[in-house]
């Protein structure tokens, strides 16, 4: 039977007598453990990192070399093929993106192939993901460019002014020759690797801490503005190549207006040829891309490699029509063959830009976590954050001492692996097999090939990226903060910079998150006569009440230090206030009043006590108080609490005693696990074993509504009496 077809004689009908929270848990045998102390936590932490069993090291092993636990299960028969077949397929995409993005980290070409090998097989190791494919990425490189490009320029200032007292002063290799190339790339190249160094150890502390949680903080509309602000800066500098442009490369604040003025005023000196090389390529790759695929992706497997395609094509019409020399066309250049050995990059200085390379790292984790929880949820399988962490990590660690810069995943890669079939990890060693060929062998095959056409692979590789702004009219109708996050991270991204887009939008995304808190709602929920469904009271069409003696509120936020003013603000604004309620004589009924024999006449206490109801009422002897009985009461629901601080405890109490003086009992209901251990340890719940006399003051609390509303329905003179001196 479908969920949706209920018969038409079914209902619900529930028979029990009314409880509070400790006689509910009694009754049932649930027993609630004091909340631990800290040094019992501590104990228990050291007890497990220190326990060492034959499985418990397997289970260690496993855990943090996934590629071990993927071998052993491996399918060779019917996975296998399915691997080959999806690496060779990203093998052929890392070429081309390698070569391009390395330019934007302003490397050389041959360093991206490096990228494309060691941090590929470093993450299929340790990585948890099966489809996501690492190495060069646009926005990443980009970023390691705009550090790069700052410290040269530094540099070069510092050379042209103090030749011989730069290089020693820099910190860097003591045999820089002011005005040698070579060395300024090697200067570059250190620059990039230390940047990736920082990266990788700052992903290690990451996981170490197990921060892999500080990826929820970020939100779709931000991630979806900052990668479409990222990319308009991306394609920006791509400009003044596919021009054949020589233009002053920017950093920091502003680059991109500062770029297009730049674009705009040396546009007369346009190389025709170059332009037209990279038009061509961008009118290619759109036409593979958008329309053969799509057509053909239904009898074959494997998209057609469009970015190697024009690669070869233009290396060969580069070559016979020799555009370098004829109409000076700017070409790849020398590739050398071979791996260079590793080298342990130079950290001198490397605090002039450790910020930046912090925010690198946060940044690349954000665009492979998100990817690879998106990818896994798609393939039915899921992803330990932490682990990835790791994974991260290390690849740009190794990877920087094996001449690789800083990357992480490339969504155009890892949905080339989705869609061609890849089973597991094993797809990301086939992968780097091409890269590697080419830098072994086949490098000086490219060195004819035009900078605009890496320029025309990296532009069409980052236009989908563009299509996030058609999303705006969904934030618009959906929620209209997450519409403020996107325009302001996206014009903080384009305008200023990545860095600054990137700190805007987290720092939106918390200020947003307290007012939200600030705006919290509390509301009046009332169940529909015959019902004990609570629903908000303006949504009733009969606004009378079943129970005028009784009202319940729910607080949709937690309730801590930030918002408790604005609580107990909104609350006295749905009833009123226990100084009102007593300067005016205004009740939300009026109450029955007792006063024992003996009791003296002015009413006043120093003693605040809450009796149990008469399911366990003690016996006691109550000398010279006066008694009210409470037979109306403010219920808190408290569902949508999941964390109280002290001010929320404090607050809570301070309710508490003042209705109760204006004979209004305020009790809490559905009150959760943490909530209640939280009370516990504030004082204003007892421990589950202290003795039933001694729990007076503790405020009452009812496993759900229906109990409390029922208890002071049925209640009348025998419950719940609040006493004071």
């Amino acid at each position: 039977m479908d969920a949706t077809d209920l018969p038409a004689d079914c209902s619900v009908v529930i028979q029990r007598p009314a409880q509070k929270q400790d006689d509910f848990w009694g009754h049932h045998g649930i027993h609630q453990n004091p909340p631990p102390t800290a040094k019992e936590k501590f104990q228990r932490y050291i007890k497990n990192k220190c326990s060492c069993s034959g499985e418990c090291v397997k289970s260690s092993i496993l855990s943090h070399l996934p590629i071990i636990g993927v071998l052993c299960e491996y399918q060779w028969k019917s996975w296998l093929a399915s691997d080959i077949i999806s690496g060779i397929s990203v093998g052929v995409i890392h070429i081309p993106q390698g070569m391009g993005f390395a330019l934007l980290t302003a490397v050389p070409a041959v360093y991206g192939l490096y990228a494309s090998i060691f941090p590929v097989w470093v993450y299929a190791i340790f990585g948890t993901s099966r489809h996501i494919s690492v190495g060069t990425m646009a926005v990443t490189s980009l970023m390691i460019g705009a550090i790069v490009s700052k410290e040269t320029d530094k540099y070069v200032a510092l050379q042209t002014s103090a030749p011989t007292v730069a290089a020693t002063t820099m910190g860097y290799n003591d045999s820089l020759v002011p005005g040698d190339d070579a060395d300024l790339v090697a200067f570059k190249v250190g620059i990039a690797m230390s940047v990736s160094l920082i990266m990788g150890l700052v992903q290690l502390a990451m996981w170490l801490l197990n921060l892999g949680v500080i990826a929820t903080y970020m939100s779709t509309p931000f991630i979806s503005a900052f990668l479409t602000g990222a990319a308009c800066q991306i394609i920006t500098s791509q400009i003044p190549t596919m021009f054949g442009l020589s233009l002053q490369r920017f950093s920091g604040t502003f680059r991109l207006p500062k770029s297009i003025i730049e674009i705009f005023k040396n546009l007369q000196h346009t190389n025709v040829a170059c332009l037209l090389v990279t038009l061509v390529c961008i009118m290619v790759l759109m036409v593979i891309k958008e329309l053969i695929n799509d057509r053909v992706k239904k009898y074959i497997k494997v998209p057609i490699p469009a970015e190697l395609i024009v690669v070869i094509f233009g290396t060969l019409v580069s070559y016979l029509a020799d555009f370098n020399t004829r109409w000076d066309v700017k070409v790849i250049g020398t590739i050398p063959r071979g791996i260079p050995a590793p080298q342990l990059p130079s950290m001198h200085n490397a605090m002039d830009y450790f910020v930046d390379a912090l925010i690198i790292a946060i940044v690349g984790f954000a665009l492979s976590i998100s990817m690879a929880k998106l990818v896994s949820k798609r393939q039915g399988y899921s992803i330990d954050t932490n682990q990835e962490l790791l994974a991260y990590g290390m690849q740009n660690t190794i990877g920087a001492l094996f001449n690789s810069f800083g990357g992480t995943q490339a969504p155009p890669r890892t949905l080339v692996c989705e869609n061609t079939g890849g089973k597991t990890q094993l797809s990301g060693f086939i992968s780097t097999i091409l890269p590697l060929l080419v830098c072994l062998a086949l490098g000086p095959l490219f060195e004819q090939l035009p900078n605009g056409v890496l320029a025309a692979i990296i532009i069409v590789a980052l236009l989908p990226l563009l299509k996030s702004v058609t999303q705006i009219p969904t934030f618009w109708r959906v929620n209209k903060i997450d519409l403020w996050v996107y325009l302001a991270t996206l014009i903080a991204t384009i305008v200023f910079s990545i860095a600054i887009g990137l700190l805007v939008g987290l720092a939106l995304g918390v200020v947003l998150i307290v007012i939200q808190m600030q705006l919290a709602r509390i509301y009046c929920v009332e169940a529909p006569t015959g019902t004990e469904v609570y629903l908000p009271k303006h949504l009733l069409h009969d606004k009378h009440p079943q129970y005028p003696n009784i009202k319940v509120f729910r607080f949709d936020a937690n309730l801590f230090f930030a918002n408790v003013e604005t609580f107990k603000l909104k609350l006295f604004e749905q009833t009123p206030s226990p100084d009102a309620m007593k300067s005016t004589n205004m009740m939300l009924v009026t109450p029955e009043v007792e006063v024992e024999e003996g009791s003296n006449d002015n009413g006043i206490n120093k003693q605040h006590e809450v009796i149990a109801s008469k399911a366990l009422a003690v016996e006691k002897k109550l000398h010279k108080k006066k008694q009210m009985k409470c037979n109306q009461a403010i219920v808190l629901d408290c569902s949508s609490i999941t964390y109280i601080d002290i001010m929320g405890i404090s607050v809570l109490s301070s309710l508490k005693i003042e209705y109760a003086k204006v004979g209004t009992a305020f009790v809490l209901a559905n009150c959760q696990l943490s909530m209640l251990e939280k009370m516990v340890r504030g004082g204003l719940l007892s421990a589950p074993e202290t003795l039933e006399e001694e729990k007076s003051n503790d405020i009452v609390v009812f496993p759900t509504v229906i109990d409390a509303v029922e208890t002071f329905r049925v209640a009348k003179d025998e419950f719940y009496q609040s006493t004071y001196i």
